[in-house]
């Protein structure tokens, strides 16, 4: 009986678990991370991606885009130097 508990909590589990999307920003993650480490601001880099026309598609950058990448991608506000 056991077995059969498991076993259903292991399927809701695999269900549930979310897909990984890759993400647009991925694409300039070495321009992103090589401003960021240089101490341009979020929004500035937000500004420089958006001319670069990478908001094609009504895809459209935001700060909170950018400093939800770069946490994600283990850049925090405190940086290393």
């Amino acid at each position: 009986m056991n077995n059969v508990i498991n076993e259903i909590k292991q399927n809701r589990k695999d269900k549930r678990q979310r897909r990984y999307y890759r993400s647009k920003l991925d694409a300039y993650s070495d321009e992103i991370i090589y401003l960021y480490k240089n101490d341009i601001f979020i929004s500035e880099i937000a500004r420089i991606l958006r001319k670069k026309r990478v908001n094609k598609k009504y895809f459209k950058i935001s700060d909170t885009q950018i400093s939800r990448w770069l946490k994600k991608n283990g850049y925090n506000k405190l940086k290393e130097k």
